[in-house]
């Protein structure tokens, strides 16, 4: 049966956050600080972008200065937001255009909130809102503004301006960036209280009020103060950080067995810590002793790796040799999409099983482009027995017995997905599930 198209999109969509693919928000990350960088990263974590903007789930596209979204008429109702990165009908736009209609359709008027009130001295420079004192009404300006008032992301930090008037005079205030080290700023466990320490200290005799407004800053700006140039220079940065990260025209995947592979694996071998790849849980030095089931097997398992010109690593995924004499592509790690499609291609070329990258809970699979019904893939090992095992995406139930791994949980002792060198073994001598870590 085929999936309703839902034409309505905040029938979808019911949380307000901007949604980046993993290597594009992967990329954004590495790259050098910036407004628009710490900004974009700031509304992937907080529910401020609107559900209601018709660009998000944005991915990267084929061409270095664009990037690409699914239309909001294309939008599946199910649930699964990796969904959308796939949709075959997407829209592609410059980088400019996508973060200035971002900026344009956020609230500016959630990266800030201001109070006004009284509150208690201490020596002239602790100030004190004391919910009791002041009712309900500071307890509910924190609650609504939570995000902002208690802003720690490393992306960005929190400017407070506090001001303290006597009558129309103001005798003192402050102003600085927040952190979680400087503790001038803190809510105290049992939410009775609200202090904040003012750089100098004041004479508090006949003060009237305080005034105490925090403002978000990225990278030092407001994002009031983002203007053109900090989007032509982000515009600049990610696409030379995309050019450094993806493959070249010539590209050429190679095959590699044994104990290359486990050169491979090592991250000290990468381009760059980014993308999929830079987010493996295989490839620091520590797992090196989990991988000798692909080392130890060189007749049904290899590696194919994708190089830089530099000879650093872009791009990895196993080769397997099923039993019923097909070979099939696992899951692709790389920096950017632009590599995926390398490996796709290899795949399609080499009449290869493959699938689909990311998400090993929701695996499609595909042959010679097209996509085909789920089937058991499975390899007989010559040897299986080792102390240690790697996190295995698709086929990770191991039968001993058999030294057989598959991708479908029919008759197995161990399932490989420990990210320690450990398994789950699943069937005690009675043949009743018994996990055992």
């Amino acid at each position: 049966m085929s999936k309703r198209l839902n034409t309505k999109y905040t029938d979808f969509l019911k949380e307000e956050t901007l949604y980046l693919h993993f290597s594009l928000s992967q990329l954004i990350a590495h790259m050098p600080k910036g407004p628009v960088s710490t900004l974009l990263l700031f509304l992937t974590q907080n529910d401020i972008y609107p559900d209601s903007a018709p660009i998000n789930f944005i991915s990267l596209s084929d061409t270095i200065n664009m990037l690409k979204y699914p239309p909001m008429n294309k939008r599946v109702d199910n649930g699964r937001h990796d969904d959308h990165y796939e949709i075959p009908t997407q829209t592609s736009a410059r980088i400019g255009r996508i973060v200035k209609s971002i900026v344009s359709k956020v609230d500016k008027s959630k990266f800030s909130c201001e109070y006004k009130g009284s509150a208690t001295f201490d020596g002239g420079k602790n100030i004190t809102f004391n919910v009791s004192k002041n009712g309900k009404s500071f307890a509910k300006f924190y609650d609504e503004n939570p995000d902002i008032i208690t802003l720690d992301s490393p992306s960005n930090n929190l400017r407070t301006f506090v001001q303290v008037t006597k009558g129309t005079k103001v005798i003192g205030s402050t102003i600085y960036d927040y952190d979680d080290e400087t503790g001038r700023i803190y809510w105290d466990d049992d939410r009775d209280y609200f202090t904040i320490t003012l750089t100098d200290p004041i004479d508090i005799n006949g003060v009237e009020d305080v005034t105490i407004k925090f403002d978000a800053v990225f990278s030092g700006k407001r994002i009031e103060d983002i203007n053109d140039s900090h989007i032509e220079k982000f515009v600049n940065d990610i696409t030379a950080f995309i050019k450094m990260n993806m493959s070249t025209e010539n590209s050429v995947i190679e095959e590699v067995k044994g104990e290359d592979i486990r050169k491979w694996y090592n991250t000290d071998n990468y381009q760059s810590k980014t993308g999929q790849l830079g987010g493996s849980c295989m490839s620091y030095e520590f797992c090196q002793g989990y991988l000798d089931i692909y080392t130890e097997n060189p007749h049904q398992i290899s590696l194919l790796i994708l190089k830089s010109d530099n000879n650093k690593l872009i791009g990895r995924a196993l080769l397997w040799k099923l039993d019923n004499g097909k070979r099939f592509v696992d899951r692709v790690y790389c920096h950017t999409d632009y590599d995926l499609k390398i490996f796709d291609k290899w795949a399609i070329d080499n009449k290869c099983i493959y699938r689909s990258p990311g998400n090993n809970n929701n695996i499609t699979y595909y042959e010679n482009g097209v996509k085909i019904e789920p089937e058991a893939l499975e390899v007989t090992l010559h040897n299986c027995d080792f102390d240690q095992y790697p996190y295995v995406d698709t086929l990770c139930y191991l039968d001993q017995e058999s030294c057989t791994l598959s991708n479908e949980p029919i008759q197995f002792d161990m399932e490989l997905r420990d990210t320690d060198g450990k398994w789950s073994e699943w069937y005690n001598d009675n043949d009743n599930y018994d996990p055992d870590y």
